[in-house]
């Protein structure tokens, strides 16, 4: 690298005198005042005049250095900018900065001269940006690593950077080498990406590792390898994070019927999140949940996660706390959540922060007991994040997504409101269903008086777990403790199977049974079929549109394995015709 010339030229022919930075850039830019300038100008010191006429010695070393947009950048523009905090340059130091590059043989891009001519002043970052271009490419991210690691720590320099995202791979990192080779693999393997990688006149490369300084927060370095076909405009995307996890592979085909593909389906992101952080998605911080919002968002959607728990969770938007969308503490939310459970302070505090804008914020605080890998949730509670009003305050007693759920779906428990989370429901006796269905949870005097007392007597009898109880039972929690509000296009309401109507939950099960037979020695073992366990059956009213789409049987084909993790093999079977409407057959290990 050459922006230590001048230092070193200095060094060696004033060896015995010292000049600041500031004292060396004056001399340079002094031996390029106009030919015509007055002499009076020149009162330089005798200090400098001897200095300056041993830097003329060293003409070549200096030149050099002045001849590249990146040392002229680091040199001149630099220390430039490091005189004020502002973030741009005024109209008098451009024209000083235009007018010395053109001195020193650098072609400054017209768009610049029009911007200045049109604007005066200029960004100061701007201006670097496009001095550096003239010497290193029009595109940052087809910069070596180092000359992108270099620029970004010149910003931080000059104060117009707040940290260092741009990084060159360590000892401990992935090289450049594997990336590329990894990337190019799944290009060509799933993407069919073809021809010579490296033949510029085809492809045009952008390469880049860092810090993901697009969301707040987040601390992950991640790979990112892009290649744009110059030919047909296709355009390539490989992202890994820095443990190797490949959150994207994609391909744009402007033009084509389906110009985005992803060779990651919804599964793929699922398992691979849960591999390198963990089955339980409440053992994921806040910035696991964030870089899992965009992966998902980024995959092939047309093969959906079976567990509809997953798909809430990957659709929500999680933020990192900071910035206009914070309007509290962390701390704050959870004294006030703490307060609206009546937590004491033995239960740990498991945090969420979700949003769309900063009008709509939420501060989702569940509060639990036990060890880190065993959690025992006992209270959530929900603030709203912009008015530290209590959305929800109560027992946690939902699955295991629950304190993840949008706040519309609760009723807010407020001091200074009717409590409304156990009211009939508005859209009881919906003529969607039945009057069978209704008289059904009608029988079970189940309301707001009697609530209490029926949760205690129910779950006494069937257990805690809402799956195992008798699906009348289950249909009228869910209408009164989930208190649904039917905004949404597509759902699951628990039914009630009828006799002669519907098929036998034994029949149905036999079906999916048989359906996974016919795959499951090719994916599992004697020994693991052995220990094939079918959970509980659900059956449910498929809504969509406001229309019963299908009454279906849903059935969970477990399979443990010698680790303790397990697969599940999912199937959505037509409780009238016996048609399977949806399978999964995985040996995925935690894959429900």
């Amino acid at each position: 690298m050459r922006e230590d010339v001048i230092k070193t030229a200095v060094e060696q022919n004033l060896s015995g005198m010292y000049m600041t930075n500031d004292q060396k850039m004056a001399v340079l830019h002094q031996i390029r005042e106009e030919k015509n300038a007055p002499r009076m100008r020149l009162r330089f010191s005798a200090v400098l005049v001897a200095a300056l006429l041993l830097i003329l010695l060293a003409a070549g070393a200096v030149a050099a250095v002045l001849l590249g947009g990146k040392d002229f950048t680091k040199e001149v523009v630099a220390p430039m900018a490091m005189k004020t905090e502002s973030e741009s340059f005024t109209a008098e130091e451009v024209g000083e900065i235009l007018r010395l590059a053109e001195e020193n043989g650098i072609t400054v891009p017209q768009y610049v001269r029009e911007h200045w001519a049109r604007w005066g002043s200029e960004y100061k970052e701007e201006l670097m940006r496009a001095l550096v271009k003239t010497e290193l490419g029009f595109y940052p991210a087809s910069w070596s690593l180092e000359d992108q690691n270099w620029y970004n720590r010149m910003l931080v320099e000059c104060g117009l950077a707040d940290s260092v995202s741009s990084l060159v791979p360590g000892e401990d990192d992935f090289t450049e080498e594997k990336v590329l080779y990894m990337a190019n693999t799944l290009f060509r393997e799933k993407l069919g990406l073809d021809g010579d990688l490296t033949d510029e006149t085809q492809y045009r490369r952008f390469l880049t590792f860092g810090i993901d300084t697009t969301t707040p927060g987040v601390t992950f370095k991640q790979w990112c390898v892009e290649y744009e076909d110059l030919k047909n405009g296709a355009q390539y995307a490989y992202v890994m994070l820095d443990n190797g996890l490949v959150t994207r592979v994609s391909r744009y085909q402007p033009g084509a019927e389906n110009p985005y593909i992803s060779a990651l389906t919804e599964e793929d992101v699922v398992a691979s999140f849960r591999q390198y952080f963990g089955d339980s998605v409440l053992g994921w911080n806040m910035e696991v949940l964030e870089q899992f919002y965009h992966s998902f968002a980024m995959c092939d959607h047309t093969k959906q996660a079976a567990d509809p728990g997953v798909r809430h969770v990957a659709q929500t938007r999680y933020l990192m706390p900071g910035d206009h969308y914070t309007y509290m503490t962390e701390e704050d939310a959870i004294a006030l959540a703490r307060k609206a459970c009546k937590a004491d302070e033995s239960l740990q505090p498991y945090v969420i922060y979700f949003g769309d804008d900063p009008n709509n914020m939420h501060w989702k605080i569940s509060f639990w007991e036990g060890t880190e890998k065993n959690k025992q949730f006992r209270l959530y509670a929900q603030i709203d994040g912009k008015t530290g009003e209590t959305e929800y305050a109560g027992i946690y007693d939902g699955p295991w997504y629950e304190p993840l759920v949008n706040a519309a779906d609760h009723a807010s428990v407020a001091e200074d409101k009717t409590i409304r989370v156990y009211e009939k429901p508005a859209m009881w006796r919906s003529p969607l269903f039945s009057d069978a269905y209704w008289d059904a949870l009608e029988a079970l005097d189940y309301n707001a008086e009697t609530r209490e007392q029926r949760i205690e007597e129910w779950s006494r009898e069937y257990g805690e777990h809402t799956n195992l109880w008798p699906y009348a039972h289950q249909a009228v929690h869910w209408w009164w403790d989930m208190n649904p509000k039917f905004d949404v296009h597509n759902y699951w309401v628990p039914g009630i199977p009828v006799e002669g109507e519907h098929i036998p939950m034994e029949e149905a099960k036999q079906i999916a049974l048989n359906r996974f037979m016919e795959e499951a020695p090719a994916l599992f073992t004697e020994e693991e079929l052995a220990r094939l366990n079918v959970l509980p059956a659900s059956f449910d009213y498929h809504v969509i549109d406001g229309e019963i789409a299908a009454h279906v049987w849903y059935f969970d084909l477990q399979i443990e394995f010698d680790d303790g993790r397990y697969s599940d093999s999912l199937f959505h079977i037509d409780a009238h015709t016996g048609e399977i409407l949806m399978e999964d057959i995985s040996n995925a290990a935690g894959n429900g």
